[in-house]
């Protein structure tokens, strides 16, 4: 084989590396998820609370108050980078350890994080989608729940 087909073999590796490239999802390019996040209807107010504290990581603290009750449900949440991919860490109190979702989608506005393993939910889609943050919350075969928060701490309107 001579040299030009050794040079038109490595660009077509090269071209087709760079097109099947996933974009590179670190914590800068989740940050418009910092602040506090609400949804209210009349059965419960649910709100979300992020905070870049690092480079590396993101802390969310998460609620839900049923209408009515003085009690919430807590749950504590990071988003770390390691390893070279983003990572979502979620810790309720039913589950003794944190649950870790990696993320498998990153966009300008967007980004999923999934776990097949985990009973559910498996994938958790954040999106900053016409000034709200749209949650989607499914299991495997896309059956959940989405909740979508107002920015309580950003005029977005």
């Amino acid at each position: 084989m001579n040299i030009s087909k050794y040079l038109a073999l490595f660009c077509l590796l090269f071209i087709t590396q760079n097109i099947e490239a996933k974009p590179k999802c670190t914590i800068a390019n989740i940050n418009w998820l910092n602040g506090e996040w609400l949804q209210q209807s009349e059965k419960s107010r649910i709100s979300e609370k992020w905070q870049t504290v690092s480079d590396l990581t993101m802390e969310g603290l998460g609620y839900t108050q049923k209408t009515g009750s003085d009690t919430r449900k807590y749950e504590t949440m990071r988003i770390v980078y390691m390893s070279g991919q983003l990572y979502f860490l979620a810790k309720v109190d039913h589950n003794a350890l944190p649950v870790a979702f990696a993320a498998t989608a990153c966009s300008e506005n967007s980004v999923e994080f999934s776990n097949q393993e985990h009973d559910f939910p498996n994938i958790l889609h954040y999106q900053l989608k016409e000034n709200r943050l749209v949650v989607d919350v499914k299991n495997n075969e896309g059956k959940g729940f989405q909740l979508v928060f107002r920015s309580k701490t950003k005029d977005l309107d």
